[in-house]
């Protein structure tokens, strides 16, 4: 059996991205996030996003998963493209 691949038909979505399950039963989870490394601290994205779930922090954007609605309008916005999907694997439990 083939891992689901993410797109609109088979990511149930949540709060900021959605998740998908692999072959195995890993939860991967996919939400928007900052890369620290890349963010100049600009404010579009801040300015940008309908939802308000990005905030400045003392030098960079952070974003709140619990209010960010997927527009990937910050996305759009960040002019060194610093925002992007970020994912995290929940394995499976193993018995």
């Amino acid at each position: 059996m083939e891992d689901k691949k993410l797109n609109d038909e088979t990511m149930e979505e949540i709060a900021g991205g959605g998740y998908y399950l692999d072959h195995e039963g890993n939860k991967h989870i996919v939400k928007f996030g900052v890369d620290e490394g890349l963010c100049i601290g600009c404010g579009n994205c801040m300015n940008t996003c309908p939802a308000g779930a990005i905030m400045m922090g003392s030098e960079n954007a952070v974003i709140d998963p619990d209010r960010c609605v997927n527009c990937r309008a910050c996305q759009d916005a960040c002019p060194v493209g610093a925002i992007g999907e970020q994912e995290t694997i929940i394995p499976a439990e193993k018995e």
